[in-house]
């Protein structure tokens, strides 16, 4: 798991930091090199990006017991990438000089760097490729056509003990929580009736169930197969 983490997350920002360093970093600090933006301390600059990280995930650790959700984490990610390549460039323009020589560097190395970055753009599990999945396979319109759906029912049922229908699909990219069955109620690692009382509390009923649990999160290779089989079917069906 923790090569996978290292594969995804900072592999591709150390692969595009050396190609910023190469051809953005040091001509920034050529151009800019009496610049107040980058002139601060180096030491100072690296204990404050590390204390942001830090506190953002503590925060929320501190608080709730339990590790950044995935959407904090993107918010976190999105600060960590900000602050990196802050410091990354408040260190070339102090060690500039130093530096000076890998203008000179072989072109195997960025070209090796690039190849890197590309491979990692390109695995099916990343964050873009995600969204696009979600979007291409129909998982997102699917998703939230049965959620105003099932809010549409529960606006007009009078009923006070309610069952919802299941989500036909769950898009990794928007999903974060969503309703649970009877049955799931006590099964271990499931902590998620508060989002049944709140619907329920929402739309003035006594409960709110699902009929059945959600379809799990489908990974992009298995949601590309079914829609190539779904494909196929529809095909063989008109023909």
């Amino acid at each position: 798991m923790t090569g996978l983490t290292f594969y995804r997350w900072l592999l591709p920002v150390l692969a595009t930091s050396v190609v910023y360093l190469l051809y953005f970093g040091l001509p920034l600090a050529d151009k800019y090199k009496n610049s107040r933006l980058f002139s601060i301390d180096f030491r100072l600059a690296v204990v404050y990006f590390l204390g942001t990280i830090f506190l953002m995930n503590f925060a929320f650790a501190w608080s709730t017991g339990e590790r950044p959700t995935p959407r904090l984490e993107n918010v976190i990610y999105f600060f960590f990438l900000f602050g990196w390549f802050y410091v990354l460039q408040v260190a070339v323009q102090h060690y500039r000089s130093r530096l000076a020589s890998l203008r000179t560097i072989t072109p195997v190395i960025p070209i090796m760097v690039l190849v890197i970055f590309i491979l990692s753009i390109l695995n099916i599990n990343n964050n873009i490729s995600t969204a696009y999945v979600d979007l291409i396979s129909g998982k997102a319109k699917a998703y939230d056509a049965a959620l105003t759906q099932r809010y549409r029912l529960l606006e007009a049922s009078d009923c006070q003990v309610c069952e919802a229908p299941p989500l036909p699909a769950v898009p990794a990219t928007i999903h974060f929580h969503d309703l649970i069955s009877r049955e799931e109620r006590h099964k271990p690692g499931i902590d998620m009736e508060w989002i049944n009382r709140g619907m329920a509390n929402y739309f003035e009923k006594d409960s709110v169930y699902l009929s059945s649990p959600n379809p799990p999160v489908m990974d992009n290779l298995s949601t590309l197969r079914n829609v190539g089989k779904g494909v196929l079917r529809e095909k063989a069906v008109i023909e």
